[in-house]
């Protein structure tokens, strides 16, 4: 997520918040950035959601924003016609 005129972004995994952001992220001068470890997820369908609030000059409405992701286990060795070897 990015841009200038942002006050907060909160951002959610499956329903349940994990982070408020009202600056952004030290690397970047305009990003907002969630970082997620999928190996410490558990396997099947994730949803991201950020609800970005703009400032009070925009006049904007808040903005929600969802992307979702399949976190599944890495198969080492298998072919698509049977294990290797």
């Amino acid at each position: 997520m990015t841009g200038t005129q942002i006050a907060k972004v909160v951002f959610s995994l499956d329903k349940k918040r994990r982070s408020t952001l009202t600056r952004p992220n030290r690397n970047s001068p305009r990003s907002y950035v969630l970082k997620l470890t999928p190996s410490k997820l558990p396997r099947g369908k994730h949803t991201v959601t950020a609800v970005v609030t703009f400032s009070s000059a925009t006049k904007a409405a808040p903005r929600t924003l969802k992307t979702t992701f399949l976190n599944s286990r890495v198969c080492r060795g298998v072919t698509p016609e049977g294990p290797a070897g």
